[in-house]
C-alpha cells in the first residue's frame, strides 16, 4: 500500500519534471503569416505610374473607342492594375488599366517601363 502512496506522488512530479520538446518554430508566427499576406496583397495591389508625357492625356472609357473619361495632367500619379491590348496610338497598342479612376491609358502616355518595371499582369 505504501508502494502505490509513493508511486501516487512521484508520478505527478515526474510528469511535471519531464521538459515538453517541440519543433523549432517561429516565435512569432503569426507574424509570418501576416508578412506572406501583405506580400501577396503588394503583388497584387496596383502600381504607382505617372504621366510620361508633358502635355495632358485622355484616360478613356476603353481601349477602342476614345471616349474621355478622365483628364490626366502631367505630374499626376495614379494607380494601374494591369495591361491590355487596344486601339494603336502611333504603332503602340498596350492600354494600361486605371481602377481608381476605371478607364484606360495609353501606355505611350504613361512613364517608361511603368508596365515592365512592375512586371504588371495582363488584364
Amino acid at each position: 500500500m505504501q508502494l502505490i502512496n509513493i508511486a501516487f506522488v512521484l508520478f505527478p512530479v515526474a510528469i511535471l519534471a519531464t521538459p515538453i520538446t517541440s519543433p523549432e518554430t517561429s516565435p512569432n508566427p503569426a507574424s509570418e503569416v501576416a508578412s506572406s499576406l501583405l506580400d501577396a496583397r503588394a503583388e497584387a495591389s496596383d502600381k504607382t505610374c505617372t504621366l510620361g508625357v508633358n502635355t495632358a492625356q485622355g484616360c478613356d472609357h476603353d481601349r477602342y473607342n476614345q471616349q474621355r473619361k478622365v483628364t490626366v495632367n502631367p505630374g499626376d500619379t495614379f494607380g494601374v492594375r494591369c495591361w491590355s491590348h487596344g486601339k494603336s496610338i502611333n504603332n503602340n497598342d498596350v492600354w494600361d488599366y486605371i481602377p481608381g479612376w476605371d478607364c484606360w491609358i495609353s501606355s505611350l502616355w504613361t512613364n517608361v517601363g511603368c508596365e515592365s518595371k512592375f512586371k504588371l499582369p495582363r488584364c
